[in-house]
């Protein structure tokens, strides 16, 4: 039976367990006091392991500065400090510390010395080199002995080593909060610290900061989650900062999103998933999972956008933040290395009054481009963009895609007809329509051509005549425009301020002003009295832009007071700004395509726009809406020309035809003419009384057409029946002839020559050595002349050809420019010796640049680079970037001119000069090859050797090898003075002449010519990629 327990037991029992409890809880503290000694223990320890690696890290590196030699990189190599600015101690430093400031190092020093100066620089974030530039300010002063350069270096090293000691802490704290395991914790910080590659994080490298902020935000999103949106904020704000310092910051933001997707998906407080919850909790969880996602996100890339668009407004956009030390200009220039275009603002807004297209010297990378052409060229070569119309002098001035302008002189306006009456040019032509005869066209050009005007590199798009005539102005391709004195016919100065191409001009004919704009989205604002002054001594411009385009711009207007300059460009859209107070007014939509055209009138109220679309337009500009709509063209509407009462309206396009419209009645138009080819530009000869237009087409011919007067014209006709309208007008009154035009090219195997054809389907041959035309072949398949002048020989490509302008347009490049070697005997010379070796490239570059007073003239007659001809003197040759825009423009003969000599010293780049000036080549290229016995000879192949030759050896050689060394064919004995031999005299072996008749080499199965080189065996027999296996057989 139990026994009763009494209120004794009852308190014994009591007592029991009140002891086992504070038993327990003093184990418990035991067990924390034992954790918490154990993390210090840690923590000293993997600092002192932290320590250790990084004083043995310096230790390694100074030992391998000091024993081992340096190998030569084409690594950038930052600015040179003149060692008579390095003291005793800034030597020893650099020395000390060499092995942590190498490669990306020079970048980070370069950057905390001078800023953002080169594009190569762009690739570098920052935080790192401000946070040390910064430092290193605040304790320099106390050591004047050193050298700003060195204390930047020890400022890094010392803050890349206490973040190294920070690193391992936060890590192993990390890894103990996430792994709960104080071994794995530990294992994980042996391994940062003992890790070689950690060398990246003692060196001068943004690594280290890095990984702090990345680890320091880590840990906030480990922070109590209670606080969610805090910490979340908190740890963007560190990754943040992670990412101005690296790029693979921006991958932080994935820990975050993690973070807020897991809390999004699961509550670890209730042990709930979110779709176990109801509507409105899921909602408001998703809201706060995108909003704070978002205001992270936010902050996370506010930093590098800042950076971002620093960067961009000072390499691209042209807005100046910084002036350069001329060290740092200097440097670029030898190393042909680009700075912010900022550096350039003020010098590309000071003009100079000559007329030679120059720009700073220190640009990209520079190539050089040379036309081959005919010295005169009087008639245009291809598609005729852009025309202006004297009335007063009755001169023509036309412009187009051959880069060329050109005047003409013809009737006035009150006197239309031409000498050359239609009768006339039929009787001259072949019957075909306007098909010209030579005679007729020599004849043409002797009654209006004036002059030309050469001076841009591209394609010639818009021209405005300014001043009464007086003076011209063109906007180009190749991104710069240009005023001209129409008069005498010269260029005065050059505009350089747009960095794209310039597509379109406006003139206010009231105030002088021009506007400008093109492809870089910008209109600019030009007082033309002030273009016209420009001189040597004052050659500083300024000008006002309109921003606000948000696509290449292809059409501007302007009122003739200069109160609206409206643009149309690819957005499909007209923006209407107010050039006096450079402000954007509206926009205007409608259209569906391409604005190509517009015009508008006298006030500034209305204008009309033309479009891709095939509709013109016309506007309100007061009521910001479209007044009226109108389809008269089956195809894209590319011109509109207006009379100045704003009455009528002139269109062309695509369709070839050219319409007239009331404005008063927009709804019927009347077809005045049809062309034949696409309309680039309408012309009226004057504005005021219509009677007569040009024409420009895609044709390189020009036309005029007679106006009929109002009694002749008929009534308009309604849309739906304009593919059936007669044409009123069905011949020009005048034509000015145009030249065919280079549209297909070959470049022949012996890459000397190019096949060509033009726009007439005439067939020539082209010597790119010599810049001229070598062949006519007529009319002839352009096939069997590529057939004809075949050679079975291989020779890289060395040039480029553009046919843009309708000429040829040969660039030559670095890259490749040095790669053309061939044999004496290959290049057409077989006077010179056999084995003698030419350079295609090197031979052009000293014919373009033979005149200039630099150019090396002492070169011996078996030079690779000997001078055995001249390309034509009125080749002209250009200096450009490699994205085409131009640095300088030159005659060939003008570059023994004193100023055109000193301006090619400023802009020539190095690889050129290696050539023209110190006749350096670079080294043939080498070519492995394999050696064996034929398989016919039964011979067991001995052990491959791996031979080496240059690629231009002749198969020749390779035969005399096999001669001379395999088959070791004894030579003539040497006799002694008694009669005997000399048994250790034997002379070499003689090679024969005719080896081809002692031993024969395969290759593929096919018998080699002994005048081919291993390169062209390679190519032409080969067929494949590895090494040239060859196979010899000696003739018994």
């Amino acid at each position: 039976m139990a026994r009763r327990i009494t209120k004794r037991d009852e308190s014994a029992l009591g007592n029991s367990d009140k002891k086992a409890d504070d038993s327990e809880g003093l184990d418990a503290h035991a067990d924390t006091s034992k954790e918490s000694q154990w993390d210090d223990e840690c923590a000293v320890f993997i600092l002192k392991q932290s320590v250790l690696s990084r004083c043995l890290l310096f230790l390694v590196q100074f030992v391998f500065n000091a024993l081992v030699t340096d190998f030569p990189t084409d690594a950038f190599k930052g600015i040179p400090v003149a060692e008579e600015e390095l003291s005793f101690a800034d030597r020893f430093i650099h020395f000390a510390l060499s092995g942590l400031s190498r490669w990306d190092a020079v970048h980070f020093l370069h950057i905390m010395r001078y800023g953002y100066t080169y594009e190569n620089t762009l690739a570098f974030f920052p935080l790192f080199p401000t946070v040390i530039y910064y430092s290193t300010i605040l304790w320099s002063w106390a050591a004047p002995f050193l050298h700003f350069t060195t204390a930047l270096m020890l400022t890094a090293v010392t803050v890349n080593f206490v973040c190294f000691l920070l690193c391992a802490q936060l890590l192993y704290a990390l890894l103990l909060v996430i792994t709960k395991s104080a071994k794995i914790s530990l294992l994980g910080c042996l391994v940062l610290t003992l890790n070689p590659a950690s060398i990246f994080f003692s060196a001068i490298y943004s690594e280290t900061v890095f990984m702090v902020l990345t680890l320091c935000g880590l840990m906030m999103l480990y922070m109590d989650p209670t606080l969610p949106f805090i910490r979340h904020i908190i740890a963007a704000f560190f990754f943040a900062l992670a990412f101005a310092t690296r790029s693979n910051g921006l991958l932080n933001f994935g820990y975050i999103a993690f973070h807020l997707f897991a809390e999004t998906i699961f509550s670890p407080s209730e042990r709930k998933f979110l779709w176990r919850r109801d509507c409105g909790t899921i909602l408001l969880k998703i809201l706060r999972f995108v909003s704070v996602g978002f205001i992270c996100w936010t902050i996370q890339s506010s930093m590098v956008i800042w950076h971002g668009a620093r960067m961009q407004r000072a390499f691209c956009s042209g807005d100046s933040f910084k002036v350069f030390p001329e060290s740092v200009i200097a440097f670029a220039n030898e190393n042909s290395l680009v700075l912010p275009s900022v550096l350039w603002n003020l010098q590309s807004s000071r003009i100079p009054g000559a007329a030679h297209m120059a720009i700073p010297p220190v640009k990209k990378k520079v190539q050089v481009s040379f036309v081959i052409r005919d010295e005169k060229e009087p008639m245009h070569r291809s598609g005729v963009n852009c025309l202006q119309y004297d009335p007063q002098s009755g001169r023509l001035y036309s412009a187009g895609s051959d880069t060329i302008i050109r005047i003409w002189k013809t009737q006035p306006s009150n006197n239309f007809y031409s000498p050359l009456t239609i009768n006339n040019q039929r009787s001259l032509c072949n019957g075909n329509g306007y098909e010209m005869s030579n005679e007729w066209k020599w004849k043409v050009l002797s009654e209006h051509y004036v002059q030309s005007m050469e001076h841009h590199t591209d394609w010639v798009n818009d021209m405005v005549l300014c001043c009464g005539g007086k003076n011209l102005i063109s906007a180009s391709s190749d991104t710069t425009v240009k005023v001209w004195n129409a008069q005498k016919g010269f260029c005065m100065s050059t505009l350089r301020t747009h960095r794209d191409y310039v597509r379109a001009l406006a003139y206010a004919r009231d105030i002088e002003m021009v506007a400008s704009g093109g492809f870089d989205q910008l209109i600019y604002l030009w007082d033309v009295a002030t273009l016209t002054k420009l001189t040597a001594l004052n050659n500083t411009v300024t000008t006002s832009s309109l921003n606000g385009n948000k696509d290449s711009i292809y059409s501007l207007a302007m009122n003739p007071s200069g109160t609206v300059v409206i643009s149309g460009s690819t957005e499909k859209v007209l923006r209407v700004f107010d050039p006096r107070a450079c402000q954007k007014l509206m926009k205007l939509r409608g259209h569906t395509d391409n604005v190509k055209a517009i015009v508008v009138n006298r006030d500034g109220t209305q204008c009309v726009s033309a479009s891709s679309d095939g509709t013109i337009k016309l506007w309100s500009i007061g009521q910001q809406c479209c007044i009226s709509s109108h389809k008269c063209h089956s195809e894209g509407v590319w011109a509109l020309q207006a009379d100045s009462s704003f009455s009528y309206v002139y269109s062309g396009g695509r369709d070839k035809q050219v319409f007239r419209t009331a404005i008063n009645d927009f709804k019927s138009s009347q077809l005045m003419f049809v062309e034949d080819a696409p309309i680039q530009r309408l012309q009226l000869t004057d504005l005021d009384r219509p009677r007569a237009m040009w024409a420009a087409t895609w044709n390189s011919s020009i036309k005029r057409w007679p106006l009929p007067n109002e009694a002749q014209l008929s009534i308009g006709m309604e849309e739906d029946s304009y593919e059936d309208m007669v044409p009123c007008i069905y011949e020009p009154d005048i034509i000015i002839p145009g030249s065919p035009s280079i549209r297909q090219h070959v470049v022949l195997n012996d890459k000397r020559h190019i096949v060509t054809k033009d726009t007439d389907d005439n067939v020539a041959v082209w010597d790119v050595l010599k810049g001229r035309k070598v062949s006519d072949h007529g009319k002839r398949s352009m096939e069997e002349v590529i057939k004809d002048n075949f050679k079975k020989v291989f020779v890289p490509s060395w040039f480029t050809v553009d046919l843009k302008s309708g000429m040829l347009q040969i660039t030559l490049d670095e890259s490749d420019f040095f790669s053309a070697w061939v044999s004496a005997k290959d290049a057409g010379f077989p006077e010179r010796q056999t084995d003698t070796k030419i350079n295609y490239g090197g031979m052009l570059l000293r014919a373009l640049f033979e005149h200039w007073s630099r150019s090396f003239s002492e070169v011996d007659e078996e030079s690779p680079t000997h001078r055995f001809n001249s390309v034509p003197d009125h080749t002209p040759l250009i200096l450009c970037e490699s994205t085409g825009r131009p640095i300088f423009r030159l005659i060939v003969r003008d570059a023994a001119n004193e100023t055109e000599s000193l301006m090619l010293s400023d802009f020539v780049p190095p690889w050129v000069l290696d050539v023209v000036e110190r006749n350096q080549l670079p080294k043939f290229n080498k070519m492995p090859f394999f050696l064996l016995p034929h398989p016919s000879l039964g011979v067991k192949a001995p052990k491959k050797d791996r031979l080496s030759a240059t690629e231009m050896l002749q198969v020749r050689k390779v035969m005399e090898h096999v001669y001379e060394k395999i088959l070791n064919v004894v030579g003539e004995p040497n006799f002694t003075e008694n009669g005997g031999t000399a048994a250790t005299q034997m002379l070499p072996p003689s090679i024969p002449a005719n080896i081809e008749e002692r031993i024969e080499l395969y290759c593929q199965d096919q018998k080699l010519d002994p005048e081919m080189d291993l390169r062209t065996v390679k190519h032409f027999i080969w067929k494949q990629g590895g090494d040239l296996l060859l196979y010899y057989k000696p003739i018994r």
